[in-house]
């Protein structure tokens, strides 16, 4: 979706990298901003995390061609940093704009930066995988990376199972929770002890 030819808003000055995808769509992904090779393509998404992310949404019965793809901030950072507040409020226009055309009921924030910016003070931590109800009726649904499980074996099984998560969760076969529950993502399971016996 271009929605407009140039924009110098954020200062970042770089190739604008649209969003992809049907409009409207039920599901919207966004990341954090461009990388490299996203900046060389011209799309969201691409490159080694792009492929994984593609693996990983079919196994969680998912098409990529059925999603939305897009990130917070539509200029690659240098050197691939993180987007700094005023780059964000920055491009926020434009993505409230994709987010009015393409009306999703279930927005997935991929990583700690997204996330933030829908479920503001939020960990990683505490919210991925987790299926939050927004007063507006849409769902924010945080996930880890994919790049983030490119390290290690044990964190992509976190990756995947985040992914599998919004496949259940879009399916309706999870229950959503309210961002307002100070103790979503925060149970700690340990073994229970009756001192009594």
């Amino acid at each position: 979706m271009r929605l407009a030819r140039g924009c110098n808003r954020c200062g970042l000055q770089q190739r604008i990298i649209w969003g992809i995808g049907p409009v409207p769509a039920r599901i919207m992904l966004i990341g954090e901003a461009p990388g490299e090779n996203e900046a060389r393509a011209g799309k969201p998404f691409v490159g080694k995390s792009g492929k994984e992310l593609d693996y990983i949404l079919a196994r969680a019965g998912i098409q990529r061609e059925d999603i939305y793809v897009t990130n917070i901030v539509k200029c690659r950072p240098d050197k691939n940093r993180d987007p700094s507040d005023v780059e964000i409020a920055g491009c926020s226009e434009w993505l409230r704009e994709e987010l009015r055309r393409v009306q999703p009921r279930f927005i997935v924030t991929v990583g700690r930066i997204a996330t933030q910016y829908f479920l503001e003070g939020s960990t990683m931590e505490q919210t991925h995988g987790l299926p939050f109800l927004m007063p507006e009726g849409d769902v924010i649904i945080p996930v880890y990376h994919p790049a983030y499980g490119l390290h290690s074996p044990e964190k992509m099984l976190l990756v995947q199972a985040d992914f599998e998560a919004v496949g259940e969760i879009v399916a309706g076969k999870r229950p959503l929770i309210s961002p307002v529950d100070e103790w979503a993502g925060k149970e700690d399971y340990g073994e229970i002890v009756n001192e009594d016996v």
